[in-house]
């Protein structure tokens, strides 16, 4: 519960604003929101397992009960929501979200406005994004997504081949293996927990589950090669809206086999010898592991972090008071909270996108080389699609091409690097002395 009353909590938007205008620029004071809430982590072990009950709730049409970030529990009627074709997704809402009294202010005023964004990538509800602003996770019901050519299990095992082979051979995979050289003396990992790394629909998001097998692998030879060999396997675990629709089995047909976990099972998974891995996430996950840090034995997070950047944050400005334009209302859904930055006291960095790759992942490397890779589960491909992409595909293998840029350039085959990339694990010495 509140330590202070939500009415007269801190106003943590601050503007000057004249009759009948609206303040340029917001102001979030993040501080004086996280002090109206006690100090108090907001997502916790119990309001996930919250989280998966509500969601089974709304799946079977049942009434919900959602919590808001003052401890105020709320019920809502899902029987009349849940309308053909419309499917119960759970969404989460960052602390500038729930710190703003008046978010998404810009799309009040503008109704008509279009509200798909990184954060709404199917389109969003405004409606209900407004009414569940103060929840750290909500239920929305969206249209669901119309599903295009499904390939057959044959089909994606010789992808899976051809993809291995050359992921097997470029300078990223190089790359990582002197990086995962450099945790020989850090906390020990026993899973991997990977969030959002993609559906497997196109070829960027094959190459990042061969990442994932990839470090795997290589952790656990380092492991024996260091007498320090692991009692069992290093297990992957991986969550991501997009897996309803891949058939279980073909996670089965990787170099590491992976378990699939519903949105949000794989939290219940991070724990002190976790590899926390995310790409690109819509979710407020720094938040998320900062707060599952503090039930944790050690108090001190995950053993290492493989994760984006904070460019998004300087441009916000710190972590106590942040601010954005009020005609761009989406803020920050992944931002660094003060917890985080605490959290990150206790870890060494052993990579660095733009040490390692400089200038060659510049949005210009983006634009040509990550997002021209051809999707095959795509709404409107068709099988002429497939005949061309698995095409390009046998001509590269059979020419037995030597340089990357070919492959990439004709298959969008890339490890998702940028220049803000940063791959961190906890000292050794600091995951048994408690220190």
């Amino acid at each position: 519960m509140p330590t202070t009353n939500p009415a007269s909590a801190h106003v943590h938007r601050q503007a000057v604003i004249r009759a009948g205008e609206r303040p340029h620029i917001i102001i979030l004071d993040i501080k004086a929101f996280e002090e109206s809430l006690g100090s108090r982590p907001i997502f916790t072990q119990k309001l996930f397992v919250d989280a998966g009950v509500q969601l089974l709730r709304a799946e079977n049409s049942q009434t919900i009960v959602l919590t808001d970030c003052y401890g105020r529990k709320l019920p809502f009627l899902t029987k009349l929501r849940l309308k053909a074709g419309r499917v119960p997704i759970l969404r989460y809402n960052s602390i500038h979200t729930l710190a703003d009294p008046f978010p998404y202010g810009f799309y009040r005023d503008h109704p008509g406005q279009d509200i798909r964004t990184d954060k709404n990538r199917d389109g969003g509800n405004l409606e209900d994004m407004i009414r569940f602003s103060k929840f750290p996770f909500y239920i929305s019901f969206d249209q669901k997504v119309k599903e295009g050519r499904q390939i057959a299990l044959p089909e994606f095992t010789r992808l899976i081949s051809i993809m291995k082979a050359f992921w097997y051979r470029s300078i990223e995979r190089e790359k990582l293996r002197e990086c995962i050289s450099h945790l020989k003396h850090t906390v020990q990992i026993s899973n991997i927990v990977c969030i959002e790394p993609g559906s497997l629909d196109n070829s960027k998001s094959m190459v990042q589950h061969l990442v994932l097998c990839t470090i795997a692998q290589e952790l656990t030879e380092l492991y024996e090669q260091d007498g320090r060999a692991l009692r069992d396997p290093i297990e992957i675990v991986a969550q991501d809206p997009g897996y309803t629709a891949v058939p279980r089995e073909f996670f089965l047909q990787l170099p590491v086999p992976i378990r699939i976990t519903n949105n949000p099972e794989a939290f219940a998974c991070i724990n002190d010898s976790s590899l926390v891995m995310s790409f690109n996430p819509f979710i407020p996950l720094r938040q998320i592991i900062a707060d599952l840090a503090t039930e944790t034995p050690s108090g001190k997070g995950p053993a290492a972090l493989f994760l984006k950047g904070h460019t998004d944050d300087e441009k916000l400005g710190n972590f106590d008071l942040v601010s954005y334009e009020w005609t761009k209302p989406f803020q920050s859904i992944n931002p660094v909270t003060r917890r985080y930055v605490a959290m990150l006291c206790n870890y060494t960095k052993v990579m660095d996108g733009k040490e390692l790759f400089g200038e060659r992942f510049n949005d210009d490397f983006y634009e040509r080389m990550y997002y021209c890779h051809y999707p095959w589960r795509r709404s409107d491909a068709s099988d002429a699609d497939w005949i061309k992409m698995t095409g390009i595909m046998d001509r590269l293998a059979n020419q037995g091409h030597d340089t990357n840029d070919t492959i990439m350039e004709e298959l969008g085959l890339g490890f998702n690097v940028d220049e803000a990339l940063g791959f961190s694990a906890r000292s050794y010495s600091n995951a048994n002395t408690g220190t």
